[in-house]
């Protein structure tokens, strides 16, 4: 049954919420008639408007710090922590080669007794990667990220050459991979059926 005020509240929450989220508020009643109201569409109807959607190239950031497969697990440590971040792509050259991940030094190197001083990244590395291309769509570059449970994809050019990272952030700034980008956080955030 309906109360009376369901719908001014539901207008003051939806009112809050764009206040919190720092986006424009529009209340249900004015929506179908408001000259300004440009509605934002979701990753569907991007996908369906042009065939294509926003792409990685729009989204990605270009020029990533990377490692070279010969730096020292050390090196990489260090890296991460200045950038804050837990996987930095590998190349040799530009050429990517692989992915180090905090679990990689973690698992491949603290937890056999390897000195990080001596010990390259190429033996710590994760060589199976996932990685896009700067004309994919950010809705198969979120599915990737779902699929392979990570937070970051390396973009590469026709050659291999490394030239950009998209992370979940960069999705989460996309206001038609919102949906995406949650259902990937989602799908990565759950443990996965290996021992970890």
């Amino acid at each position: 049954m309906r109360r009376h005020g369901d719908d001014g509240f539901r207008a003051w929450y939806a009112f809050c919420f764009a206040h919190i989220a720092g986006t424009r508020f529009v209340h249900p009643r004015a929506r179908a008639s408001h000259p300004f109201f440009v509605k934002e569409t979701t990753m569907q109807e991007a996908l369906s408007q042009d065939g294509s959607g926003p792409c990685v190239a729009d989204a990605m950031t270009r020029d990533p710090a990377y490692l070279a497969a010969e730096d020292t697990v050390r090196h990489a440590a260090e890296l991460m922590a200045d950038l804050q971040v837990g996987a930095l792509p590998v190349c040799v050259g530009r050429r990517l080669v692989g992915m180090l991940t905090d679990r990689d030094i973690a698992i491949r190197c603290v937890a056999c007794g390897k000195p990080a001083e001596t010990t390259s990244v190429a033996e710590a590395m994760s060589g199976a990667l996932q990685w896009c291309s700067a004309s994919d769509t950010l809705a198969t570059a979120a599915r990737m990220m779902a699929q392979a449970q990570v937070r970051r994809l390396p973009v590469i050019d026709a050659d291999h050459q490394l030239i950009g990272i998209l992370s979940l952030g960069d999705l989460a700034t996309r206001p038609a991979v919102e949906t995406d980008s949650g259902q990937a956080l989602a799908r990565i955030s759950s443990p996965s059926t290996r021992a970890r």
